[in-house]
């Protein structure tokens, strides 16, 4: 019998894929997968929806994954897409706490910058203190435009906060 490579994919968006991706990548030997929080693609518009998205990932979508033995972790954060409105942005910032130490979050992220807006900085560095105070790791989305200067901009303001060093996401 062949031996099978044990893959662990480190970014993938499974809330967004069916039950038959989780059994096309048992197969393919996935064996734990990491999904970050994120724009769901349009704005959100009530805290609910968010409380809603974070139960998905603590609960829903690792026992979806168990089914095909795969373990499935999380980041939870406020995405920079969504830092934008910052009347719902201070909810889903007092609402991270009920969400970060739960059993399979293993950062605070995707957080970083999009437009590179004031709020989004704001939101970034909140995050950022956050999860210093925790002694959490963060997930950085690096901007899709301007990704040179945004990028930059993530490392900066991580070294200003104390991190030494931080893993990317798209």
């Amino acid at each position: 019998m062949e031996d099978k490579m044990m893959i662990i994919d480190p970014h993938v968006h499974m809330s967004s894929r069916t039950t038959d991706d989780y059994e096309a990548m048992a197969a393919a030997g996935v064996v734990a997968i990491i999904e970050p929080s994120f724009w769901l693609g349009q704005p959100r518009t009530q805290v609910g929806s968010f409380q809603d998205y974070y139960s998905s990932l603590v609960g829903w979508e690792p026992f979806r994954a168990s089914q095909f033995g795969i373990h499935h972790y999380c980041t939870i954060g406020l995405n920079s897409k969504e830092a934008n409105n910052e009347a719902l942005a201070e909810q889903v910032i007092e609402l991270l706490p009920l969400y970060v130490h739960k059993q399979n979050v293993v950062a605070i992220g995707e957080i970083g910058y999009d437009d590179q807006t004031p709020a989004e900085d704001k939101y970034f560095r909140m995050q950022l203190e956050m999860a210093k105070e925790l002694g959490m790791v963060v997930q950085v989305h690096t901007p899709h435009r301007d990704k040179k200067a945004g990028t930059l901009k993530s490392m900066e303001v991580c070294l200003e906060h104390g991190l030494d060093s931080i893993a990317s996401g798209n």
